[in-house]
């Protein structure tokens, strides 16, 4: 993942920010159901890296079966491969290949997001979500990364796209243009935030080192969605996850329904993320008392923990 991407980590302060004021309200407005528990969906970027087979997969996998193997390791995808078309029939066969278990996340077309700019694409939008239909209950969330030069100027068109967007499927959207996040169009990002948790639509928040400021800890919906982007199992990783954990924890305790934690690396090393799920996971089940599904080694028949 190049966004936000540093030569060194060393100096950067990965304390977690404090909740948005809003959070707090919005989550005690929507308790998770009586007698539910939480839903942790852990999972990355890619089901057919190299370095999967042997590691998670098992050795002599053949390349057209890796969804299989990996939707059974993790339970979640960042679906970016949406975001460059839908090739007739592909859709289906992935759903097939999955467990009822597994969840879909399907990124939104850059014909939409990036190309039109979210001007006149209710055809296409309605086009994509039936497309994506066919994934049942096995779809998440579609998300929404919006163009870099996709400001807080552009709020009326971001709302007035979500107006007609968020009724026919579940969303989320990531915004990354710096200006939402400072100066005077902060009014710009309060409007869209409130129309996000007004339409039920979940706020991506995104962990990378070069931009901190994208990490605005301001849930719109009791459903999380985070990118974590670690940096190679970088002393700080560990750290980080165990600060997440805990936040995921007071949010769960809070009425958190559930959250998807998508893991990246950069340079888009994927086997390092099997790591970066076990030790998010350990720290999940220290501090929420969670058993998050991650994967397992081939050879391996147990998980250990790693706070004990």
């Amino acid at each position: 993942m190049e966004f936000g991407k540093l030569a060194s980590v060393d100096h950067v302060d990965f304390t977690l920010p404090p909740d948005a004021a809003s959070t707090a309200a919005l989550l005690a407005r929507s308790p998770r159901p009586h007698g539910t528990e939480p839903a942790v969906h852990i999972g990355t970027p890619r089901w057919s890296h190299p370095g999967y087979f042997g590691l998670i997969y098992p050795p002599g996998a053949k390349k057209a079966d890796a969804l299989h193997h990996y939707s059974r390791q993790f339970r979640a995808i960042e679906l970016n491969t949406t975001y460059y078309g839908v090739q007739p029939g592909s859709l289906q066969r992935w759903s097939d290949a999955a467990p009822d278990t597994f969840r879909f996340c399907p990124k939104i077309p850059a014909t939409i997001s990036h190309e039109a700019a979210l001007v006149d694409v209710a055809s296409a939008t309605e086009r994509f979500f039936e497309q994506t239909s066919v994934f049942g209950d096995k779809l998440g969330l579609h998300w929404l990364l919006l163009a870099p030069d996709f400001g807080p100027r552009d709020a009326d068109t971001l709302i007035a796209f979500l107006e007609h967007a968020a009724p026919l499927a579940p969303l989320a959207v990531e915004l990354r243009h710096i200006d939402w996040f400072r100066g005077p169009t902060r009014a710009q990002t309060v409007d869209v935030f409130a129309a996000m948790e007004d339409l039920g639509v979940v706020s991506v928040l995104t962990d990378v080192a070069g931009r901190r400021d994208v990490l605005h800890q301001r849930l719109t919906a009791p459903v999380a969605m985070l990118r974590l982007v670690g940096n190679g199992l970088h002393a700080t990783d560990t750290e980080r996850a165990d600060d997440w954990a805990r936040r995921l924890a007071a949010w769960f305790d809070a009425g958190l329904h559930e959250a998807y934690v998508f893991l990246h690396q950069p340079d888009d090393v994927e086997p390092l993320n099997v790591e970066f799920a076990e030790i998010f996971a350990a720290a999940l089940k220290h501090h929420a008392g969670i058993d998050a599904a991650i994967p397992t080694r081939v050879g391996d028949t147990s998980q250990g923990s790693l706070f004990g």
